[in-house]
């Protein structure tokens, strides 16, 4: 997926090249969906988006809109935490959710835990935790196995300005996964393969944890771009590797014997990173070194300039 900048630039000037008054870049604006009032230019943010899929016999529904979602004792569809500096926290989700089964209802319970990064001023962390909620299928049941991989895309969002005009307030849009999995291998076990009913039990597995990738945006407002350079904004999502064993209970007249019949393994993205800090202004056109015009003074003006755009580069 490729995306371009939405361009917001209403204040601009030229490049004044004849005076020695250093430039304050003031920070940019994060616009989060949720933040409270109390949020200020600058603060660090953590917000917990989670989302709820319920698969009951093979089938899957996002339930997250009628879903009880509570955060600690504290019931909220999202969560939000800001400040000058946020300390290292685990924070326990609950979740419940009454299906429909065969006429009867079913009430679906699961928790999680969500590790919050201890975050500075000016970085931010989207954590998305996806919480299922399942009916097994008669006899089968699917559980994790070891601790999940964690991995990392990076990614970046270039704006070049060509022109010797610089920009004060443009705005980036870094898109990021906020819903989704897919099943990246599955296999049957030996002795099992010419079993119909585990063939059956892991294609529905797979099939129900296979969701369709749904993506949401974080805005960065109030964005410097100075003449004849490229600002660079990089930031990255955590993708997730999980294995999961598909369990046959098989029970006797007095005993249950249980065995791992096949596995499979999850993919999908979690917190999304991204450091106002970190943020590259004044690189030059060919992008390395220094620009044309750090440091220098200027005036404010009004307009805009077609020649300035952005890009998405490493994009999901």
């Amino acid at each position: 997926m490729a995306a371009f900048m939405a361009i917001g630039f209403t204040s601009c000037e030229k490049e004044n090249f004849n005076t020695d008054t250093n430039v304050t870049v003031t920070p940019p604006t994060i616009n989060i969906p949720g933040l409270p009032e109390s949020y200020k230019p600058g603060d660090a943010v953590v917000s917990i988006q989670p989302s709820v899929n319920a698969l009951i016999n093979g089938e899957i529904s996002n339930v997250t809109a009628a879903a009880t979602i509570k955060f600690g004792d504290v019931e909220k569809k999202n969560y939000v935490i800001t400040g000058q500096t946020i300390n290292a926290q685990d924070i326990t989700i609950s979740v419940s959710y009454t299906a429909n089964v065969d006429g009867f209802e079913k009430v679906l319970e699961a928790t999680d835990v969500v590790s919050v990064p201890a975050l500075e001023a000016g970085m931010v962390a989207i954590i998305t935790p996806t919480i299922w909620l399942s009916i097994n299928a008669e006899g089968y049941s699917f559980h994790k196995v070891g601790e999940a991989e964690i991995g990392s895309v990076e990614k970046k969002n270039v704006i070049t300005n060509p022109t010797n005009y610089w920009y004060t307030d443009y705005t980036a849009e870094l898109p990021y996964v906020v819903e989704g999995s897919y099943v990246v291998n599955k296999e049957i076990l030996a002795g099992y393969e010419n079993d119909e009913d585990v063939v059956k039990v892991l294609d529905l597995y797979a099939k129900g944890l296979s969701t369709e990738l749904k993506y949401d945006t974080l805005t960065v407002d109030d964005i410097t771009v100075y003449a004849n350079s490229l600002t660079i904004i990089p930031f990255s999502q955590v993708k997730v590797s999980t294995d999961y064993e598909v369990i046959k209970e098989m029970t006797w007249s007095r005993s249950t014997e249980v065995k791992t019949v096949a596995k499979f393994t999850v993919e999908q993205y979690g917190a999304l990173k991204f450091d106002a800090n970190e943020i590259k202004y004044n690189v030059n056109l060919e992008g390395e070194g220094h620009g044309h015009g750090h440091g220098h003074g200027h005036g404010h003006g009004h307009g805009g300039n077609d020649n300035a755009g952005g890009s998405i580069v490493d994009a999901l």
